[in-house]
């Protein structure tokens, strides 16, 4: 699991410092969240392959977190390959976010060659597969912000290669399964349970992703990033404006 920073600038890209986007990515997922301008610039840079982005998650409005898009779903569709069409990508960010991509996309005659969903976010909605929980919650801010929890589900405990001899599995495949959580049944007819070779569970890790905000709206939010393993906060604005809350939405 790891972080790429594409770009944490303010407004606009400098000839340093691209406007904000970060790159989620664990084994079989590699998730998108904000796209400023530049963005597909910034990934050509970095060890990253737009092609492989499944997810893109969009904070807010504001043209930094979000002018990119456009370009870079046209990079995505020209690096999808000879199967463009089992490429299929999922955006989530408030309302307005599928007006503005169809728009932009229909006035510069744009066709995409991968089918993409958008999904506009209900505050508290997860989202979810078979490793992560994604939850959205609002923030203050002078337009609908979001932040993002990604919360990674318990992952199966090491494996115990003695308790494994002892119960006569051959390393191999088998061990594959049983660390999937899957039982097994050996060439004897014995039945393995992954609790027979496996050590206690392993938490999942907590990733907390926040736009533009001054604050979250409640206190439930914030009790969401509570014990996060990584915090990703802007820090745009000085200390006068601490507390603020300009901008509320409900």
């Amino acid at each position: 699991m790891d972080i790429t920073f594409l770009g944490t600038g303010s407004a606009y890209p400098s000839p340093c410092r691209g406007a904000s986007a970060v790159v989620f990515r664990t084994e079989g997922e590699c998730w998108l969240f904000d796209c400023g301008e530049g963005t597909q610039t910034q990934i050509m840079k970095s060890l990253l392959k737009a092609g492989r982005i499944t997810k893109i998650f969009i904070t807010h409005l504001h043209g930094d977190h979000l002018f990119g898009l456009p370009g870079f779903l046209c990079t995505v569709s020209l690096q999808a390959g000879s199967n463009p069409s089992k490429q299929h990508v999922d955006i989530y960010g408030p309302v307005g976010l599928r007006n503005f991509i169809h728009m932009s996309l229909e006035i510069s005659h744009s066709q995409l060659l991968f089918p993409y969903s958008v999904h506009e976010l209900v505050p508290s909605e997860d989202h979810e597969n078979e490793q992560f929980v994604v939850q959205a919650f609002k923030l203050y801010h002078r337009i609908p912000s979001f932040g993002f929890v990604i919360a990674e589900k318990d992952r199966p405990g090491k494996l115990n290669r003695e308790q494994a001899k002892r119960t006569c599995v051959q390393p191999g495949p088998i061990y594959g399964k049983l660390k999937l959580g899957s039982s097994v049944t050996l060439e004897n007819g014995q039945i393995i349970h992954p609790s027979d070779v496996l050590g206690d569970h392993l938490p999942g890790r907590k990733i907390c992703i926040l736009g533009d905000c001054s604050g979250v709206t409640s206190v439930g939010a914030a009790k969401l990033c509570q014990e996060a393993d990584l915090l990703i906060h802007e820090a745009t604005l000085d200390d006068d404006h601490d507390g603020e809350s300009q901008g509320k939405w409900s």
